[in-house]
């Protein structure tokens, strides 16, 4: 009986999550453009091509700055401000700094990434504003390779710190 309430489950992650995973791996032994009948079966030549591609290379470093600088910031910020946050436990302003770190949390993505477009913007944007604003030069926030992934950094830090946040403090109780 139990295995009756769990298939429904199994077979909706089977179909929709394992099934598209091995089909990947499966296509990845072959040289197809997915609009031909055709496929060419090269083994491991789309590995071999892969590890000597240049923008392969870059993403890789893309990604590991991503992983090092987003997963410390997102355990140790939150973790830092709940204890800071604990001692005043029973007052309104917990709850108000509660609300108004987790608000990020409950903006939608769509909302969220407006609000980060016209932060970030090159000719508008707040930040460059400020900047000017204080004698500097305006920065291309998303354009240049060099300040693009630190502007994802932080709005994906800004998006679930909130959350992160509240789980501290729910742990600290």
């Amino acid at each position: 009986m139990p295995y009756l309430f769990v298939a429904p489950v199994l077979i909706v992650v089977g179909i929709f999550i394992y099934w598209p995973l091995i089909y990947s791996i499966y296509l990845s032994f072959f040289d197809w453009n997915f609009v031909s009948p055709d496929k060419l079966f090269v083994g491991f030549d789309n590995f071999i091509r892969l590890a000597n591609d240049p923008r392969f290379h870059r993403a890789l470093w893309g990604t590991l700055i991503y992983i090092v600088a987003l997963v410390p910031a997102q355990v140790l910020l939150p973790l830092g401000l709940a204890l800071l946050l604990w001692p005043i436990r029973r007052s309104r302003a917990q709850a108000f700094y509660r609300v108004t770190l987790f608000s990020p949390t409950v903006i939608s993505f769509s909302v969220a990434a407006l609000l980060w477009l016209w932060i970030f913007h090159p000719l508008q944007g707040i930040l460059n504003k400020v900047i000017v604003d204080f004698g500097g030069d305006k920065v291309n926030w998303l354009s240049n390779p060099n300040t693009a992934i630190w502007c994802v950094i932080v709005v994906s830090v800004w998006k679930t710190f909130g959350f992160n946040l509240l789980l501290y403090l729910a742990a600290l109780v």
